[in-house]
């Protein structure tokens, strides 16, 4: 298991380590006898450093088609694991590696170059 990031599971809404894997207990014993979108165990394990229960619990919910999947290429909190390679071939199954590209292309558009037309979206 990696190092935690507690700046990273602040941003997903708990205190510390400790509540971040309390809650991470409740979420995996409820998905036993209820639907918890794997997204969200995922995200806990990844900011808890542990990236292969992350992986999995991703592969999990490309099984059950969990809706949020289309969000893990560019939600800003997924981008510690974007040095993972497991996290990268899941990307590139899903084909969702070009958004991580575009999202980051976004950020470094000079829009100061363009006039009132440009500078949109559809326009690189």
């Amino acid at each position: 298991m990696d190092t935690p990031d507690v700046n990273w599971i602040h941003a997903c809404g708990v205190r510390a380590n400790a509540d971040a894997e309390r809650v991470l207990r409740e979420l995996t014993t409820a998905a036993g006898t209820s639907y918890v979108p794997p997204y969200h165990i995922a995200l806990l394990h990844a900011g808890l450093g542990d990236t292969k229960a992350a992986i999995s619990w991703l592969e999990r919910g490309v099984q059950e088609r969990d809706v949020r999947m289309v969000f893990v290429g560019v939600d800003p909190l997924w981008q510690p694991m974007h040095r993972v390679p497991e996290f990268r071939e899941l990307l590139r199954r899903l084909k969702l590696d070009s958004a991580v590209r575009t999202s980051s292309t976004l950020k470094t558009i000079d829009h100061q170059d363009k006039g009132p037309e440009r500078g949109l979206v559809g326009d690189f």
